[in-house]
């Protein structure tokens, strides 16, 4: 795939998904530093996602899901203080949560379910992402207790899913203070203990 023949660089929006590309995801999005919206999403883009397409800090929207990209989250990422959608899943990407994915503190749906992410969830992350509506980190490796703090995420509105990880201990309390609106996914873990009895689940 090569971009380096767009007649303007202030390219804002890209969208090439179901077109069975494949290779790696070009370095050259790096030069497009207006984007806005990357959609690449169902396609065989493969290797780890390229730290200069992290030059386009104005990006809000990155849709990378269901590819073969494998690697870690890059670092960079967290430089994208505009970011508000970040879809991720159906990959092979592993390693840590980095604790610097709090400098988005714009996003609002943060999906990497169906990967290969592995370590605690970073507790210190959600009580910065006061806009969150959808977190899915479901079908990875992630192990030890939830965070309290994932609790206190009075944005979430629609779904959270931590389903087939490796996750151990108690139910947190906060649990129970999410909106009764939240749509709520804890199979297949090693989870202990009383569920809370308010908010979405008090039924």
């Amino acid at each position: 795939m090569n971009i380096t023949g767009f007649p303007d660089p202030r390219v804002v929006e890209i969208a090439v998904f179901d077109k069975n590309l494949r290779g790696y995801i070009p370095s050259e999005f790096g030069i497009l530093i207006y984007l806005r919206r990357l959609n690449l999403h169902n396609n065989n883009f493969y290797g780890s996602i390229p730290d200069q397409l992290f030059n386009a800090t104005l990006l809000h929207s990155l849709f990378l899901y269901g590819n073969n990209l494998s690697d870690s989250l890059p670092p960079l990422i967290c430089n994208l203080l505009m970011l508000q959608n970040l879809d991720l899943s159906n990959n092979s990407l592993l390693g840590f949560l980095p604790e610097n994915l709090k400098n988005c503190k714009q996003l609002q749906r943060l999906i990497l379910a169906q990967n290969k992410f592995s370590g605690q969830i970073p507790g210190g992350i959600w009580p910065e992402m006061e806009n969150l509506v959808q977190l899915d980190l479901s079908s990875n490796e992630f192990n030890g207790s939830i965070p309290s703090t994932i609790g206190e995420l009075n944005s979430l509105l629609t779904t959270l899913n931590l389903c087939y990880n490796h996750l151990s201990g108690k139910l947190p309390k906060t649990l129970g203070d999410l909106s009764v609106t939240v749509s709520f996914d804890l199979r297949n873990n090693n989870l202990s203990g009383e569920r809370p009895e308010t908010g979405l689940f008090a039924n």
